[in-house]
This record gives structure tokens, sequence and C-alpha cells, in this order.
């Protein structure tokens, strides 16, 4: 309700109010008429096919797979994402007008918000990113007072916190050797920076 009253450009908050705002909405269109909750779920679901393909084609997609594709293969699999997103666009917009407008004015959200302070589920985290709310996810500790790295507007990869803010070094590396690990293993997260309390 105080979301609805004030209407924030920005939110900064845990991942529990963006789950609970998904699950409101969930309920939302789920109790709307037959018809309503059709389009709408529709919609949703072109949508997220939307920035999925778009995120292939502008490079912002996370990938697990330690072996880069070959040129060709990256180059066939961007045109073709293209291809589907440039399809995809005008449903897009159109359920920008009729559904994820009202639910901006409902929630209040208009522009942006950022989580910190957990694990923001990934289903959730698409479903704002294709509703047209961007969640910029951040990572830190009480120590770091409190972030150390943070995901960008202009590189909002989702499943990751992003960047390392300015001035401050991160690293993973062996728990037993200590000697820093290749990407995608998991092992200690060592920093080094300004935002490391005094004593650490």
């Amino acid at each position: 309700a105080d979301l609805q009253k004030y209407q924030p450009h920005y939110i900064f908050s845990v991942p529990l109010v963006y789950e609970t705002l998904y699950s409101s909405i969930q309920r939302q269109i789920s109790s709307s008429y037959p018809a309503r909750k059709t389009v709408a779920l529709a919609l949703i679901k072109i949508s997220l096919l939307y920035m999925e393909a778009k995120k292939i084609f502008e490079g912002t997609v996370l990938s697990n797979n330690p072996v880069k594709p070959s040129s060709i293969s990256y180059m066939f699999n961007c045109v073709w994402a293209r291809i589907i997103a440039a399809l995809l666009w005008p449903l897009h917009n159109l359920a920008k007008m009729l559904v994820y407008n009202k639910i901006h004015s409902t929630i209040g959200i208009s522009k942006a918000a950022i989580s910190g302070g957990g694990s923001l589920p990934m289903h959730v985290d698409k479903f704002f990113e294709a509703i047209g709310i961007k969640v910029q996810n951040g990572y830190g500790l009480t120590e770091t007072s409190p972030a150390v790295a943070a995901r960008r507007p202009f590189c909002n990869v989702l499943g990751t916190v992003g960047h390392p803010i300015k001035h401050t070094e991160i690293k993973i590396v062996d728990i037993e050797t200590g000697e820093v690990l290749p990407d995608g293993s998991k092992g200690i997260v060592k920093i080094k920076g300004p935002p490391v309390m005094k004593g650490y």
C-alpha cells in the first residue's frame, strides 16, 4: 500500500520484498477474469522469451559452460536471437500497454529496484525484467559496509551480483591452497578495498 501511495522511482530492499511483490502480482492475475488472465499470462511468457533473446544478442546472458562456442556458432545464435526478438517486440510492447503499466502503477516502482542481503530467485529476477523493472542485484557483508559488487543498468546480467564497485578487488580462492580459481569455481571469497572494515 505504501509503495502504491508514494510511487517511488527506486526501491532498495531484500529479496523477500520482491518475492512478496511477485506473489502478489501472480495472485491478482490468477483472480482476474479468465480471458484477462489468459491474455496476461500469455503476454508475460512472450516478454520472458523476448528478453531472453534480447540478452543473447546483447551478450548479457550468464553461461555456466566453460567452453566458449565457436565464432560461427556464436554469430548464428546472435542472429537467430535478434530475429526472435524482432518478431516478439511488437507483442512485448503491447504487453507494456495492456498489462505492465497497470502493474507498475499498482506496485508503485517506476524505474528500478536494488536488491541485496540475500539470494534473489532467478524466476523473480526474470519476471521483473520482463515487465520493465530492472532489479540491480548486489553483494556485500556487514564487514564491507555493506556492498562490494553490484549490477549496473548497462550490464544487468541476471543470476549475478555484477562487477566489483570502484577501487575494490574480489577473487575466489581455493580453501586449502589459497590459489585463485578459474571462473565458475566454488571457493572462498577474498575482498580488498575501501569498503572492508579495518581489522579484516
